[in-house]
């Protein structure tokens, strides 16, 4: 089985034929129902849902970047008795000759709202799009409630699935700043803080893909309402253990005292070592 940083490591891999492969499946699809056009402010023709009248940007459109989807396909492919190869040698050409053809698993199973296995992608648990979506809103919004008590002057916006600079560029948050010019925040999960050899090190932060500092200026790593955030310098990424490392000298804001915390703990280590107190 294959799992969320499975299914990114392969997109990765295979990005631009993933995300060519993915489109084209859409506008298949959806075209024909006139549902597959480009709403103002996104970069690429996408999917549309007609909300109440309204055009929405709809959440299928992440599935092009989308590691989950990836793994989940494969997954219900082996359930199926088919595979594309081994581990993370998979033939992405002989998998999409089969999701195009007409028989069954295919693309309709999986992206058509009326597939048999369009919940699967959409919505399974720790993989499907809309339940890393709801994961990756809930800490931008307890990111920006911090950020706007911290620049009460300067208008903030959050990157929607499908936004560029979202994709391409690892832009979650802008900041608008009043003197002009803008600020770039990627937002991240953590679950456990540490200092390592004089530096910091979070972990479990999902995804530690590199930022350049041209296009995000900040980390804001989030663990339900607790934040750290940080510059965007000499931070060193550990894709395999889901960690970034960084120095002090760039922490911008402890607000809940996190890694003051960690300073203090190893204080008193090193002055037991010294002395034999605590």
């Amino acid at each position: 089985m294959y799992g969320l940083g499975q299914g990114i490591t392969l997109y990765k891999k295979n990005k631009e034929r993933w995300f060519k492969g993915v489109n084209y499946i859409l506008k298949q699809i959806y075209q024909p129902i006139g549902r597959f056009t480009r709403l103002s402010g996104k970069y690429k023709n996408g999917v549309i849902d007609i909300i109440n009248g309204e055009e929405i940007w709809s959440p299928l459109n992440r599935a092009d970047t989308h590691g989950g989807v990836f793994a989940q396909i494969l997954n219900i492919y082996e359930q199926n008795g088919i595979t594309f190869g081994e581990g993370l040698d998979i033939d992405v050409k002989k998998m999409f000759k089969r999701l195009l053809s007409n028989e069954s698993p295919n693309m309709y199973d999986f992206f058509s709202e009326e597939g048999q296995y369009y919940n699967d992608i959409m919505y399974k648990d720790k993989i499907g799009i809309e339940y890393t979506k709801g994961k990756g809103d809930a800490n931008e919004k307890v990111a920006l409630k911090y950020l706007q008590t911290l620049w009460k002057n300067d208008k903030f916006e959050v990157m929607e699935a499908g936004d560029s600079r979202d994709i391409d560029l690892g832009q979650d948050i802008i900041k608008i700043n009043k003197e002009g010019g803008e600020t770039a925040f990627q937002v991240k999960p953590f679950t456990k803080a540490e200092l390592i050899d004089g530096e910091f090190k979070v972990s479990g932060v999902g995804s530690a893909r590199k930022y350049t500092e041209n296009n995000v200026q900040s980390f804001v790593f989030v663990k339900g309402n607790d934040i750290i955030l940080i510059k965007n310098v000499g931070v060193v990424e550990d894709e395999m253990e889901k960690s970034y490392t960084f120095s002090k000298d760039f922490v911008i804001r402890d607000p809940q005292g996190i890694l003051k915390r960690l300073e203090d703990e190893e204080g008193v280590v090193e002055n037991f070592i010294k002395t034999g107190k605590v």
